[in-house]
């Protein structure tokens, strides 16, 4: 059985500008972006990350701006499709400065279970 998860993708805009200016830096000088910049996970406070025996793989979300607001920093939902028998470490940003961190699974009956 399958579920959807629906997060809040607070800072959008940051992320999109760090990762447009990193590829400008890179096509300059490549590696530049990164060692200026850092890593995208430096500025992302979301995601979706589907737990294995001995690694974590991160999903890819489908955004929904349809109620963004201007400036793209709140508003912006990430919607991931999660499948049922597999575990899932969530980040959910709840405000600017507080992250929800939890482990959850999709039952049987189709309901997101935090563990």
């Amino acid at each position: 059985m399958n579920a959807s998860l629906i997060i809040e993708a607070i800072g959008q805009n940051t992320v999109s500008l760090c990762t447009l200016h990193r590829r400008r830096m890179d096509s300059i000088i490549p590696g530049l972006g990164e060692l200026v910049l850092g890593d995208e996970s430096q500025f992302k406070r979301w995601g979706v990350w589907e737990i294995t025996e001995n690694r974590a793989r991160e999903l890819h979300a489908r955004m929904d701006y349809s109620n963004a607001n201007s400036k793209g920093s709140r508003g912006i939902m990430a919607c991931y499709v999660l499948e049922g028998g597999k575990r899932y470490l969530v980040k959910s940003p709840v405000s600017w400065r507080r992250v929800d961190k939890y482990v959850c699974h999709v039952n049987e009956a189709g309901n997101i279970v935090r563990e």
